[in-house]
């Protein structure tokens, strides 16, 4: 600690309570504990998940932000992130919060898919969907076929979440609901 210059009064220590100490420091705990909640509440896109990198670029945005619009424009409120990068697309994840339960959510959803796919040379078969619970959440999905370069199209829904996948990965349903319960759960954290 520096000294005072010779010949001047030393400076006088300050008093604290220690009851003044410990609201001060209960003040920021509490402080710190509803930033943190309110930064860190609702649903949050990692970087990468399952191995594939969330894509920020303009040409993904674009198709993130049509998505987000056309859901509104149904009434629905989708959270929407793609994964992968534009020349690997992996998947496309829309999440949405305090949502109806999945197998009417998702076989609704499904009927209105499979109706547009087929305008896009795609077919879904709602005959195709299988229904999985595992652990807390229910899942669903459904092959997408003659449609490269998608592959699935499934879903989850729990207590705080219904989300819906669109794979771009081709692959089979088993893995398509592993991809999902991991996307779930790097989402939900």
């Amino acid at each position: 600690m520096p000294q005072p210059p010779i010949g001047q009064p030393l400076p006088k220590a300050r008093t604290t309570s220690s009851a003044g100490w410990a609201i001060g420091l209960l003040a920021a705990l509490v402080a710190g504990g509803i930033t943190w909640f309110l930064l860190n509440r609702g649903v949050g896109f990692p970087g990468e998940i399952a191995g594939h990198p969330r894509n920020d670029s303009d040409i993904a945005q674009a198709v993130v932000d049509t998505v987000e619009t056309g859901a509104a424009g149904a009434g629905v409120e989708f959270e929407v992130a793609a994964y992968g990068t534009d020349a690997a697309p992996a998947f496309m994840v829309m999440v949405i919060e305090d949502a109806p339960s999945l197998p009417d959510f998702f076989d609704t959803f499904i009927e209105g898919a499979a109706t547009g796919a087929v305008g896009q040379g795609a077919s879904i078969d709602t005959a195709d969907i299988v229904h999985q619970d595992r652990g807390s959440a229910s899942y669903a999905c459904v092959p997408i076929e003659a449609a490269p370069p998608l592959s699935s199209l499934c879903g989850w829904s729990d207590e705080d979440t219904t989300g819906l996948v669109i794979s771009f990965v081709q692959q089979d349903l088993t893995a398509s609901f592993g991809l999902t319960e991991d996307i779930r759960d790097a989402i939900e954290g």
